[in-house]
């Protein structure tokens, strides 16, 4: 929608232009007086006190019209479109969705994900939730935080929350099934996100296994995304592997044994 949106205004700004300079050379006219009469023409205005004085203006005046009014009025219903679709997008709280990369994603706002925030919020790492609980995310909405309105389970939402890009999704569900069917869409979308889980009732947890959750958290203990992480720089060659990457184009997982150290210290950590 964007490419094509900015193909039409380049074409009318190109029609305009090169119309003016055309009305100029044909009809020796002024440039603005030019430009008066093209931007008449392409918006269908119409006009009575300018007029083509030769054949060839004439025939400018009929491409002008052809290609230059047919740009202008498919521009209209792109513009309104958008508008609607802003109007849209906030109402469900899209639009309160920020642009982020290698972010955390958090699936439902309860007390669990408010500890988890504390942590993230200490850590000066961006985050996202996903609520569709009308009550829940009119807080969010007054405390100004970024949301996607929707089921955590559905791939859309997922994708809406920049999945490909985020490194770790904290599922804070308090059903198992729901955090089940949220990990089963997620891990496909993203195979090298770090999948934190949380778990409310013990026979779960071999099902969480099964799906390859990294972190399972019992609602009872205290949750620490960062326990045992070091933070800390390391010099990387212009010949490593890693260079010029971010942390979650480095594939970490693919780089390490499942009990082995990480190639980056912060892999770890989100």
């Amino acid at each position: 929608m964007k490419w094509r949106t900015l193909a039409v205004v380049v074409f009318i700004f190109m029609v305009i232009f090169g119309g003016s300079f055309g009305f100029m050379y044909i009809e020796g006219a002024p440039f603005l007086e030019s430009l008066y009469f093209v931007i008449a023409t392409v918006t269908t205005v119409g006009y009575g006190d300018i007029v083509p004085a030769t054949d060839a203006g004439m025939l400018l005046s009929i491409l002008l019209i052809i290609f230059g009014a047919g740009a202008v009025l498919s521009i209209i219903p792109i513009v309104f479109s958008y508008l609607v679709e802003k109007d849209i997008r906030a109402a469900l709280g899209f639009g309160t969705i920020p642009q982020l990369k290698e972010h955390i994603i958090i699936c439902r706002y309860n007390d669990l994900a408010d500890q988890a925030l504390e942590e993230i919020k200490a850590h000066d790492i961006p985050y996202i939730i996903i609520e569709n609980d009308e009550d829940v995310t009119g807080k969010l909405k007054e405390l100004k935080m970024p949301y996607v309105n929707g089921d955590p389970s559905e791939e859309w939402v997922l994708k809406k929350a920049m999945i490909d890009d985020a490194t770790s999704i904290i599922l804070a569900s308090r059903s198992d099934s729901e955090n089940t069917f949220i990990a089963m869409a997620a891990r496909p979308l993203n195979p090298y996100i770090k999948i934190i889980a949380r778990v409310n009732s013990s026979e779960t947890v071999p099902i969480y296994k099964r799906l390859d959750i990294d972190v399972i958290i019992d609602p009872l203990d205290e949750i620490s995304l960062f326990k045992n992480v070091n933070l800390g720089q390391f010099p990387v060659s212009k010949d490593s592997l890693i260079s010029g990457k971010r942390i979650l184009d480095t594939k970490g997982r693919e780089l390490r044994g499942p009990r082995c150290m990480r190639v980056i210290a912060t892999t770890d950590l989100i």
